[in-house]
């Protein structure tokens, strides 16, 4: 039975056809009409191979199959879900402006988790893999869209096709025939895809179309390195915190790319730290700075509030209740120039409140891990049951030192300076040694763990990231276009 339809505007060309708005039973589609001038049995074998292609894919970074119509009587046809804009549109349309860096990790981790599926699921190579290819929904979603190139491989045997099959500016150089070569494949596997996805990432962040040397070879037929083709948009990057990865996706040598798996690792990593960026901003309170939050751990009678209250007052008193469940102080820092509201969590070292101590650890920024050098018991069993602790409730990149105190005590010291430096070592943290009392090192270590905090985050960009407002769905991205723009192009923030 042929598909009741009606084609509105045109919105893009894809492989074999053009792309229209459209409505598929009253429904508002995008339907991909084969040209006219194609219409014979070759192309319409690979626009049907095309549809049933797209039939077998159900992934939230793919673009969907609704419907397809293969009829004698009337232009193949194929229908899509209907997406907001593609994103060089997109990218178009923001100039001058760049994209937001949560943005950009947004868009390159859907098209990477979009890769991981085609890929390792169902081992297809995308073989056009080109901005104008990748569809953003009206929250800002990327998928991938535009299977008409696309192809089976079988694992990591690659495959000999066709040269240059998709875009050249997006194509790796794997797919670039040598000068003199007669044959009319070249070889290649699923990291072209990822090349391209390199060649996006670099258009996301620099926000403007890519550049590149068109000659592949030099005139002694050497191939040209991709670093030195695409010269202007690295340098462009600057020192970008995706440039590695960027540069990682575009190595001459396919063998040394990284794998959509990996890729997507990457960038999840970057995604905890945006997260973790937005809790901090979240914390702020009226009148205060971004709030950096860290706790003190360790077993009771260790000094722990005596070494915070030295931090926070400069005072020091030798007879405290022992803290029950959980007492918070507040001091205000200055780092790089920025200023930030420390939040310290005093916590109870006796076990019974080791259920609570756990449920305080979300969303921690940095540890004190705190040890008296007069009680060896505080030191190897106490820091192994909180290094288990923070293993079990805390992301591998939390910042953690290791501070043993009480050293003013001289002859009844237990734990040595060579003992605590070594567990330091093991634990891949600095060891500081302080006395409340004195107050040795207690500036420093608060200090210390702060900057550490600071650098593992790139907080430098911490003046970006605002508190939360009622989302309204065209958030983020929409704010960066003129009102017209806006009602078709707004889309929302990925992280909401």
């Amino acid at each position: 039975m042929q598909a009741k339809y009606q084609l509105k505007n045109a919105i893009g060309n894809g492989s074999y056809g053009r792309v229209y708005e459209a409505t598929l039973n009253d429904e508002p589609v995008a339907a991909k009409v084969l040209h006219p001038t194609l219409i014979h049995p070759t192309t319409v074998d690979k626009f049907r191979e095309e549809c049933e292609l797209l039939q077998r894919l159900n992934h939230k970074n793919v673009v969907k199959l609704i419907q397809f119509d293969i009829s004698n009587s009337s232009p193949p046809v194929l229908f899509t879900e209907l997406l907001a804009c593609d994103l060089r549109e997109y990218i178009t349309n923001l100039k001058p402006k760049k994209i937001p860096f949560p943005e950009v990790v947004s868009i390159i981790l859907d098209v990477a988790n979009g890769l991981d599926y085609l890929h390792y699921v169902c081992e297809i190579i995308h073989r056009d893999l080109a901005s104008k290819n990748i569809l953003l929904t009206k929250t800002g979603q990327a998928k991938i869209a535009d299977l008409g190139l696309a192809k089976f491989y079988r694992g990591k045997q690659g495959m000999s096709a066709s040269p240059v099959p998709g875009t050249p500016l997006y194509a790796a150089p794997e797919t670039h025939p040598k000068p003199g070569t007669t044959s009319p494949k070249v070889e290649y596997n699923e990291k072209i895809d990822i090349f391209s996805l390199g060649v996006i990432s670099m258009e996301v962040i620099n926000s403007r179309e890519p550049k590149c040397v068109p000659v592949v070879f030099d005139t002694d037929g050497r191939r040209i390195p991709e670093n030195e083709r695409r010269k202007d948009d690295i340098r462009e990057m600057g020192d970008h915190r995706l440039r590695g990865l960027v540069l990682s996706c575009i190595e001459d040598n396919s063998d040394k790319r990284l794998n959509a798996k990996e890729v997507v690792e990457w960038l999840q990593k970057e995604k905890s730290v945006i997260e973790k960026k937005n809790t901090i901003v979240q914390r702020r309170t009226p009148n205060y700075p971004p709030t950096l939050r860290i706790i003190c751990l360790g077993n009771s009678a260790t000094g722990k509030t005596c070494i915070i209250k030295r931090f926070k007052d400069n005072c020091f008193h030798d007879h405290l209740r022992a803290t029950v469940g959980l007492d918070v102080f507040i001091k205000n820092i200055t780092l790089n120039g920025k200023k930030f509201s420390l939040r310290i969590d005093d916590t109870a070292g006796q076990e019974r409140f080791s259920s609570i101590t756990s449920s305080f650890l979300r969303d921690v920024d940095g540890v004190l891990l705190v040890f008296d050098v007069t009680d060896s018991k505080s030191f190897e069993p106490g820091i192994d049951s909180i290094k288990k602790l923070i293993d079990d409730h805390l992301d591998d990149w939390t910042c953690k030192i290791l501070v043993g105190n009480k050293v003013d005590a001289g002859d009844k010291r237990e734990v040595t300076r060579k003992q605590a430096e070594e567990l330091a070592a093991n634990l891949g943290v600095r060891y500081f040694e302080t006395s409340a009392k004195t107050g040795q090192n207690i500036q420093t270590v608060f200090e210390e763990l702060a900057k550490e905090i600071y650098n593992a985050l790139d907080l430098s960009d911490i003046g970006t990231y605002q508190q939360k407002k009622p989302c309204n769905g065209a958030v983020l991205l929409g704010q960066e276009l003129g009102q017209e723009q806006t009602e078709k192009f707004s889309l929302g923030c990925p992280f909401c």
